[in-house]
């Protein structure tokens, strides 16, 4: 599904959780709604508007135990996972969601996407100048030195790169890191849906506790509307989004439209996402905003942003 909006989130889930019914009732859309199973067949898109962003959701079809494993429409359902900007998993408070939670996180585990954010983070980049093995260390290594690390690269016949790594780390973790086959990653919100239905209260407290702190949850009711006003916040906190609004010079007035970037994105980050030139031809920036130290601060191309800034960029 092509992406729109400032970034794309997957709706996944049993079937009837409520998905189709959140994304009608967030957004807009119009999926099918029945009370049988296995309803959504094909992938149902609606954008949520948040501000002066707007959020692509695509309602995917029901995430079965054995999906990981090609069951029906698995396959399809986890590469929508793998591509989207983040997910959004749907569990239903009437009907044990801790089960359900349980469920869906095991077989993106089994497909080699994680909902947890990892503790540490390990690169690896190949030198072509020769220059030798240099392993960067702004963590902790726990079961192994420098030294080991180096001996493990020239195993693999690596012999020039650098390795940055972050964190606690393992040599197992940096072996993963070599192959690439290290969990993916993808930011996750869990909605608890059908607030409305009878045990839900004493169900969500018990959902609460076992949900990892790592991932955070919602409560709503696509019947009643209660929770669905928070979605587009927790999805832009999720994602970790900033919002960085360009001015030409001797203009008044910044874009209205902005810039969608990442927390520790910087002014370099900025002018390559409005166009290439911009950094190759960067003199400085001015500033107006969270990131400044006063308005119109001049700054050059490493400057990190923050949600809010507006950046004029200067080119020789």
């Amino acid at each position: 599904v092509r992406k729109e909006g400032a970034a794309q989130l997957i709706l996944l889930g049993p079937t009837n959780a409520g998905r189709s019914s959140l994304l009608a009732a967030a957004t807009g859309a119009r999926p099918q709604i029945a009370p049988y199973p296995f309803t959504t067949r094909l992938p149902v898109p609606g954008m949520l508007p948040f501000q002066d962003l707007q959020f692509q959701l695509i309602e995917a079809p029901a995430l079965m135990a054995g999906a990981a494993d090609g069951i029906s429409w698995g396959p399809q359902v986890l590469t929508l996972a793998r591509n989207a900007d983040g997910l959004i998993i749907v569990v239903d408070l009437s009907s044990d969601p801790a089960s359900q939670l349980e469920s869906a996180l095991t077989e993106l585990k089994k497909a080699g996407i994680t909902a947890e954010p990892p503790s540490f983070d390990v690169e690896m980049k190949l030198d072509k100048k020769g220059t030798g093995i240099r392993v960067v260390v702004s963590g902790r290594l726990l079961d192994c030195t420098v030294t080991d690390i180096e001996h493990l690269l020239r195993g693999f016949k690596i012999s020039n790169a650098v390795i940055r790594i972050a964190g606690s780390v393992s040599i197992a973790d940096v072996e993963d890191a070599i192959f690439q086959s290290k969990l993916l990653f993808k930011p996750t919100l869990v909605v608890a849906n059908k607030l409305d239905a009878a045990p839900s209260r004493s169900a969500l407290e018990n959902l609460r506790r076992t949900v990892p702190s790592s991932i955070p949850l919602i409560a709503t009711s696509s019947k009643t509307g209660e929770g669905l006003d928070s979605l587009g916040e927790e999805i832009f906190r999720m994602l970790k989004l900033v919002r960085v609004y360009t001015k030409e010079v001797n203009e008044a007035q910044p874009s209205k439209r902005p810039v969608v970037l990442r927390e520790g994105a910087t002014v370099e980050s900025a002018a390559k996402h409005v166009h290439s030139s911009l950094a190759r031809l960067f003199k400085y920036a001015r500033i107006w905003g969270p990131s400044g130290k006063y308005d119109g601060e001049r700054v050059g191309l490493e400057h990190r942003l923050k949600d809010g800034d507006v950046v004029e960029i200067h080119i020789r």
